[in-house]
């Protein structure tokens, strides 16, 4: 079994999860990961899509040419297609479906990525290809701890944490070399895509107080480049918007789960909405942008 420590829990799997670091087995994992049999359906679902079953406890997934997978708080199971590779099923088990784990313990998770400032989390916000990961490269090139990419569990109990995820950066080849990134490529997210798993030049393994939040869009009309506050009402309502797995919060009685928390973080740390080019060209100045801001709002001041 290969070993590995996200979102504060361990997890032992019989597939490695490529860009994942590996730790020293425990005393017993909190997760385990291994092939087996999966159920054509659930006995008594209470709530179902095309491509996947829940009776709230439990969640079994159909992914079309990859596999077949059973998720609940203490197990992925997984039966892979016949030509479906174990990249191919890593992919999905290392990321969406540990995702679907961890909201299956009662613990919000969020599309964010994050990086540590002054020993706080600052978190970057957005759905698929709002460019989470390479904002959160650029930064780690400044000296910036990487603390989690997409895949951002976050707990309120005894204050609000962003929990670590150990998983490198996951990066198109296109931002790689625009980075200069290339000596840093540990392995492809998968053999169909240009993506490649980079590992960052520091870490934070341990769980940081969120210290600042940042909703992604682009500046294109009506939005304007810039940074904007947002009250803790909207930030509230931006936060729950942010769920992993959106589809999946009624269906698992999450809702109110992702409201507490979300007001939590907002009465916690500052909410914004970043709006800016999304170019490399620009990426640099959106970096120096961000440093000035942290300043302004005293980030590094409240580590002290």
């Amino acid at each position: 079994m290969f070993c590995y420590r996200t979102a504060g829990l361990s997890v032992a799997s019989d597939i490695q999860l490529p860009g994942a670091t590996l730790e020293l087995p425990g005393p017993g994992p909190d997760l385990v990961i291994r092939a087996g049999p999966v159920p054509d359906a659930l006995e008594a679902p209470t709530a179902e899509a095309p491509t996947w079953q829940t009776d709230g406890r439990r969640v079994r997934l159909q992914i079309p040419d990859i596999g077949r997978f059973l998720v609940c708080g203490r197990e992925i199971r997984y039966r892979a297609d016949g030509n479906a590779g174990a990249v191919d099923v890593a992919a999905f088990v290392g990321g969406p479906l540990l995702a679907l784990c961890v909201s299956l313990r009662n613990r919000a998770v969020i599309r964010a990525s994050a990086v540590c400032a002054g020993g706080n989390a600052v978190l970057f916000c957005g759905p698929s290809g709002a460019g989470k990961s390479t904002l959160a490269a650029a930064l780690v090139a400044r000296g910036h701890p990487l603390l989690v990419d997409d895949v951002c569990a976050v707990t309120i109990a005894p204050a609000p944490l962003a929990h670590p995820d150990t998983t490198s950066l996951k990066l198109w080849l296109q931002a790689i070399d625009r980075l200069r990134l290339g000596p840093a490529k540990v392995a492809p997210v998968r053999p169909c895509l240009e993506k490649h798993y980079v590992a960052p030049e520091a870490w934070a393994s341990e769980p940081a107080a969120i210290g600042v939040v940042y909703h992604l869009r682009e500046s294109r009309p009506p939005h304007a480049s810039g940074i904007e506050a947002l009250n803790v009402v909207d930030a509230t309502v931006a936060f729950a918007r942010t769920a992993y797995h959106p589809a999946m919060v009624e269906p698992l009685r999450a809702r109110d789960l992702y409201f507490q928390v979300g007001a939590a973080v907002a009465g916690a740390a500052p909410v914004f909405h970043l709006t800016r080019p999304m170019t490399f060209d620009a990426l640099y100045e959106t970096a120096d942008q961000l440093e000035r801001h942290w300043a302004q709002i005293g980030l590094q001041e409240r580590a002290a």
